[in-house]
């Protein structure tokens, strides 16, 4: 996983940003008669190969969450979901929970191309007046955030082409936020973010508890950040129980985040449901256009909260394409 972050001061309370692809249907690596091998190439870092799928992430503990999903019988969707929920825990120097990922899916069956926006809106309370004596909207600090579409993005890939539950693959990240070691690069991350943080009490309180960094090697556990996710993975769970219906599952989870839904979450209720992301389905029409370069797509784009809305448009093909979460599963 390749992520990218806006630049700020304290990058551990600003919003940032996760590319993710996943490649869903394709065709086995393994080697078979008539394949052409792979000419070698000169690399520092490890070849890697499979016959079933491949996870590549930022972190071995957001690929490991990945490749879980796909030894339970998950698809590349899942997978892929699971290692950027795992990477919102651990990979904290880049991207977080409260942040944004945009997502790209191609299913190699249908052609189709989803594109979740994943990038969330400024909050209500956010107002021209809430920022004026100030004359700039902070770049560091909850005031310069926006409504976490992480989680909504992640909701809508899993809904569109995932076969899993938010309770499924949260379990990685759950653990995760119970305590993972510290390594090296986020421990002189948060060192040298110290500064610019600690001036936020609950940043304080979640990134230096005890007023002290943990050593690499030590457990860094973040108790709110798994008490939330566990109130996510319940509301999936007893929806599904009541239901049956995995989407409505996904739903309830999603819900008990953002809206507060259940009356036995201890999440904020935040009034009116926001729609953090939007989701477009590229599909190839029947025929193409005169021009080789040139294919038409049907189009449906909707939110988390509004679906449906149609329309038509020419697309170019993407000769190359960069991912921070890339799954590819057969």
């Amino acid at each position: 996983m390749q992520i990218g972050s806006r630049a700020s001061k304290s990058r551990l309370i600003k919003t940032y940003v996760a590319w993710c692809v996943f490649v869903t249907a394709v065709t086995v690596t393994a080697q078979v008669p008539g394949h052409t091998p792979v000419p070698p190439v000169e690399t520092f870092r490890p070849e890697i190969l499979g016959t079933h799928g491949i996870v590549a992430a930022g972190r071995h503990y957001s690929v490991s969450a990945g490749v879980r999903m796909l030894q339970q019988g998950g698809n590349a969707v899942d997978a892929g979901v699971a290692s950027v929920l795992a990477a919102s825990v651990c990979e904290i120097s880049h991207f977080g929970f409260g942040g944004e990922a945009p997502a790209m899916i191609y299913d190699a069956k249908t052609q189709d191309i989803i594109v979740i926006n994943g990038q969330g809106p400024a909050p209500r309370a956010a107002t021209p007046a809430l920022f004026a004596a100030q004359g700039l909207i902070p770049g560091n600090g909850p005031l310069g955030a926006t409504i976490p579409a992480m989680l909504d993005a992640m909701a809508l890939a899993l809904e569109a082409k995932g076969t899993m539950r938010l309770e499924q693959v949260l379990q990685p990240a759950i653990e995760l936020a119970n305590g993972f070691p510290m390594y090296e690069f986020l421990r002189g991350f948060l060192s040298s973010e110290r500064k610019a943080t600690e001036q936020f009490e609950w940043s304080a309180k979640t990134y230096y508890p005890s007023g002290r960094i943990p050593e690499v090697g030590e457990l860094f556990r973040q108790p709110n950040l798994a008490r939330t996710l566990r109130a996510i993975a319940g509301a999936d769970k007893a929806a599904f129980a009541r239901s049956h219906d995995r989407v409505a599952a996904i739903r309830a989870g999603r819900d008990i985040f953002y809206k507060a839904t259940s009356r036995t979450a201890s999440p904020t209720r935040i009034g009116r449901p926001v729609a953090c992301s939007r989701m477009t389905i590229l599909r190839p029409s029947m025929g193409r256009s005169k021009s080789r370069r040139r294919r038409t797509f049907r189009v449906s784009t909707s939110t988390s909260l509004d679906r449906g809305i149609r329309a038509r448009c020419c697309c170019r093909r993407s000769t190359s394409s960069r991912a921070s979460t890339s799954v590819r599963s057969a």
